[in-house]
């Protein structure tokens, strides 16, 4: 008896691994393309089987689609809009197209006009198709919403559209190319989203080449364009490493090509800035004829505006840079004296493109302020062996000369400090610089990483007397990641309205390029573009939304 209990309770518990073992998707099965085209909108589905579709889904899919580990093969965007949830599923195959394209979807729907957390959610998907966009040059679009964009997962947004990766890897290239003369319409490309007003990527990595060589071109290694509404534009990266080649004919970044709008002011008071870039890296090579950067070509900033402002931390560049005018291994023009650049390792050298009249390789690009008063930029470290960097800031107008300052001046600063390829090696720097912070924000396995790196595969560095080696365990508290929550209150969401809506006629329009006379500290961007509802009815719209709401999503203020 006690035999046969025995087996019975062995089957059970053999019949119960399996059990746990076996697909967790829910939902109805997809089997092939026909069962895909027949999804409901808002329903729950999952993969059965790896299937190959040749017509994008044609409706607004807002329900959650599991791939279950399946892939299917595409010949068009798998959505022609989406705004649900995807996850645990590889893309593959071919797209060309003349409009809005990506290989999940040509445009995004999820908007936050309601909450921060009604994001397009994207979860444990590689994209290996490739993605290209050919522009007629008889193409002409009327208004910025018509402008085009293409990206390895998506392509274009609808105004306030937010979309949230976690775990995603592209590795499909991203091209645009032009059927003859090109024409001065500026377009998007990244490798993962063309555009969109607001974008988060956590643990994410970028394997496509990004290639778009208009003389309008904006691009990045994860998006090519972070703006589309003046007020609510914001994006968040996270531990996300991009590794292929960054070419365009006008503003490029190894992350972000360019955030921000000329009247950009975040509406919802997020507490904190709303471009945020902490532990990423970039190795792939950045090239344009404009702002060029190892982690973002241009990021608009309001230089009087304390959460109108960029941070970036422990962040690695060991791209090169090739560039016309503007180049940096971190953010090559940004305007404010509030911003955040700090614990970062640039390694990346400079070159000028042949053409290139005045290449202004600097620490951080600016026109209008003076980062003397930037309290926030400090112990940052450049390899810089040829001595290209002659300027930790650059304006270029005469009248704001009290803003320029030298490569020395930097150093003597601590704004940043020139080291050696072999200064890095030690593993010195790498403790040096979390013991300045507090936090374990880099790594470095001794005499295999040449470099500090963000990077969660290298090892801890701790100090053993006076020399350093490698730890079991931290010496310093965790990198922690921001936490998205919706307590905002009803008073903090007003204020947010009254204190920082405007009217388009309320904008300062100098343009960075130019430079603003000195003492200025609102700059416009250097490609304003109109509101995709026209004049200030985006601003009233969203007034109206927020000022309803008994309270929305933020990204909190924490500290670590």
């Amino acid at each position: 008896m006690r035999k046969t209990l025995s087996i019975v309770l062995g089957l059970i518990m053999i019949v119960s691994l399996f059990s746990f073992g076996t697909s967790a998707a829910e939902g109805e099965a997809i089997k092939d393309a026909a069962g895909f085209a027949a999804m409901k909108e808002d329903g729950k589905y999952y993969l059965d089987a790896d299937i190959s579709i040749s017509a994008s889904y044609d409706k607004n899919f807002v329900g959650v689609l599991d791939g279950n580990g399946h892939t299917v093969t595409v010949t068009a965007p798998l959505f022609a809009e989406f705004g649900g949830t995807v996850k645990n599923l590889t893309i593959d195959g071919e797209i060309a197209a003349t409009g809005n394209a990506g290989a999940l979807a040509a445009k995004v729907t999820a908007t936050y006009a309601d909450s921060f957390l009604d994001y397009a959610l994207v979860q444990n998907v590689t994209n290996k198709a490739k993605v290209t966009l050919t522009i007629d040059p008889a193409f002409a679009p009327a208004t910025a919403a018509e402008r085009v964009a293409v990206g390895g997962f998506t392509g274009n947004a609808v105004e306030y559209a937010s979309i949230r990766f976690e775990s995603c890897v592209n590795e499909g290239d991203v091209t645009t190319l032009y059927t003859g003369e090109a024409k001065p319409i500026e377009n998007y490309a990244g490798g993962f989203v063309g555009r969109c007003d607001a974008m988060e990527a956590f643990e994410c990595e970028n394997k496509g080449n990004v290639t778009a060589e208009n003389g309008t071109a904006v691009i990045g290694g994860f998006i090519g364009r972070a703006s589309w509404n003046a007020l609510t534009n914001y994006v968040n990266f996270e531990y996300c490493t991009n590794n292929g080649n960054i070419t365009s004919g006008y503003d490029a970044g190894g992350i972000l090509g360019y955030a921000g709008l000329g009247s950009n002011i975040c509406a919802y008071d997020m507490g904190n800035t709303p471009y945020r870039y902490f532990a990423c890296i970039n190795n792939g090579t950045i090239q344009g004829t404009h702002y060029c950067g190892g982690i973002v070509g241009y990021n608009y900033t309001n230089g009087g505006d304390i959460n109108q402002t960029f941070d970036l931390e422990f962040c690695l560049n060991t791209g090169k840079i090739i560039g016309k005018q503007w180049g940096s291994n971190f953010v090559s023009y940004s305007n404010s004296k509030f911003n955040t650049l700090c614990y970062n390792i640039g390694i990346g050298e400079f070159e000028a493109l042949p053409d290139a009249t005045e290449y202004f390789p600097t620490f951080l690009g600016c026109s209008s302020v003076n980062y003397a008063d930037d309290e926030n930029i400090h112990h940052n470290y450049v390899v810089d062996d040829a001595g290209k960097i002659r300027w930790t800031n650059w304006a270029t107008s005469d009248s704001n000369e009290a803003n320029r300052h030298n490569a020395q001046w930097g150093w003597d600063n601590n704004k940043w400090t020139k080291v050696t390829a072999a200064d890095l090696a030690t593993g010195q720097i790498c403790y040096e610089i979390n013991k300045a912070a507090g936090i374990n924000g880099l790594n470095q396995t001794i005499g295999a990483d040449a470099t500090p790196t963000p990077s969660k595969a290298s090892a801890f560095v701790v100090k053993d007397g006076s020399s350093y080696k490698n730890g079991t365990n931290p010496e310093f508290k965790e990198l922690e990641a921001y936490a998205i929550t919706d307590e905002v209150t009803t008073e903090k969401i007003t204020k947010a309205v009254t204190t920082k809506a405007v009217t388009t006629a309320e904008v300062t329009t100098a343009a960075p390029g130019t430079d603003a006379p000195a003492g200025d500290v609102t700059t416009a961007a250097p490609t304003t573009e109109p509101a995709a509802s026209g004049g200030c009815k985006s601003v009233v719209g969203i007034g109206v939304a927020v000022v309803a709401m008994l309270g929305i999503a933020y990204v909190s203020k924490k500290r670590f």
